[in-house]
């Protein structure tokens, strides 16, 4: 569960399993705070987690709340194939933080 987050936020273009062909411009928070069970069910909880580590805790934990990255594309030209991205990194990378 996330217990906190950051105001500070960054915009990326997301991958998933889910749709390999596709890349989503999403907003993520920059640090976040989750506390979890471990496999011996004991409570744990990681404070202010970096910006690499954040970001793919979300993505997951949006998986488990049923939220794929389509679904927090930030408009309409938030959701190309990954063929485009190939062809014109550099233009996709200056629209992201």
């Amino acid at each position: 569960m996330i217990g906190w987050r950051s105001q500070e936020t960054f915009t990326l273009w997301d991958d998933c399993m889910c749709f390999p062909e596709l890349l989503v411009k999403v907003r993520r928070h920059l640090l976040i705070s989750i506390s979890f069970l471990d496999e011996l069910g004991q409570h744990q909880a990681w404070e202010k987690v970096g910006q690499a580590e954040s970001e793919l805790l979300q993505h997951e934990l949006d998986h488990l709340d049923g939220v794929l990255a389509t679904d927090l594309a930030l408009d309409s030209r938030s959701i190309i194939y990954r063929s485009a991205f190939d062809d014109a990194p550099a233009h996709f990378q200056s629209q992201v933080d």
